[in-house]
């Protein structure tokens, strides 16, 4: 049998086995897919929900599911084992980050968060960093009265950049061109 000798997932040869081989050894291939399975995910029983490719807890996987391709959460910005780019991922729920500065450049690190919020009390530039390549969409949730700038190249409707309002505005910008362009849309008045 052409049975591979695998420890982790991205150890598995998917040709295998092949029809040629004997039944009889079906059973030590099976055994192996369920070692690596136990290897590479944690049990019900115990409390990580991170795929565990290497026994790593608190780590996540960067590359192909062996011991040196773990880092630790908090070197790539994350300390929520739930959390993944802003998705956490026990129910869901969108983690916002909420800046601190109230004026200036904010940047929106699209590769951990795609909702942002701002108490503003002077001028505002939004900043998009990280952007993926292909269609990426992030909000900003503006409460306060100073001016917000938007990101280069933002496309209103009509052509038209939006009147702020002043109170809690949510400005929503889409790509479809990794930030080429951004497709800006206003809530068009303050929430209450």
């Amino acid at each position: 049998m052409a049975k591979e000798n695998a420890s982790w997932i991205t150890e598995l040869v998917d040709t295998n086995p092949l029809d040629t081989d004997p039944v009889a050894e079906g059973n030590d291939h099976i055994q192996m897919i369920k070692s690596v399975l136990r290897n590479s995910f944690p049990s019900p029983s115990t409390t990580p929900v991170v795929p565990n490719m290497s026994g790593q807890s608190g780590k996540v996987l960067s590359t192909d599911g062996t011991n040196s391709s773990w880092s630790e959460l908090s070197s790539v910005g994350l300390t929520n084992p739930f959390l993944f780019n802003g998705v956490q991922l026990a129910g869901f729920a969108e983690t916002v980050h909420s800046f601190s500065e109230q004026s200036g450049t904010l940047s929106c690190d699209l590769s951990l968060y795609t909702t942002f919020a701002v108490n503003r009390n002077a001028a505002c530039t939004v900043s998009p960093t990280n952007v993926s390549a292909g269609a990426v969409a992030f909000t900003l949730i503006a409460s306060g009265s100073g001016d917000i700038t938007h990101p280069a190249n933002t496309i209103w409707s009509n052509g038209v950049v939006p009147t702020l309002v002043g109170g809690t505005e949510i400005f929503t910008y889409i790509t479809i061109n990794s930030g080429a362009n951004w497709y800006g849309f206003h809530s068009g008045q303050a929430m209450s």
